[in-house]
């Protein structure tokens, strides 16, 4: 049997949203690694504590940017459009509380799981 593939805008929404939080999170890593802010900012007795706290929470905005690339693609195909559609909105929720992708991918996200839920509901009506 084919898998088909449906027309979701929460699709587009969602695959921007992960791509949006991951370019934050690269342009991050980029300000703390490659700049000097870590050493001309922060003083430098704190520097190693809040590298391991930047270490975290940029790990932690990959992992959701990731998860949100994945949950769009499970959103694009009608049998597992619901379970993207929630994942998407698990992880958009999880982004917002983190502050990933300076809230905007998040609130992507949330569109694009909604759209996908809204999309998910007219194809089970249509069966």
């Amino acid at each position: 049997m084919q898998k088909k593939n449906i027309f979701i805008p929460g699709f587009e929404f969602s695959l921007t949203a992960g791509i949006l939080t991951i370019l934050i999170a690269l342009y991050a890593t980029w300000i703390v690694f490659a700049s000097n802010f870590i050493t001309d900012i922060i003083a430098p007795f704190l520097k190693d504590v809040v590298i391991v706290i930047f270490l975290g929470l940029l790990f932690t905005h990959y992992v959701i940017g990731i998860l949100m690339i994945i949950s769009a693609f499970l959103i694009k195909h009608k049998d597992h459009s619901l379970a993207g559609s929630t994942m998407i909105l698990i992880t958009s929720i999880m982004g917002i509380l983190l502050g990933a992708g300076i809230f905007i991918g998040p609130i992507l996200g949330l569109i694009g799981g909604i759209l996908g839920h809204k999309e998910h509901q007219k194809a089970m009506h249509l069966h």
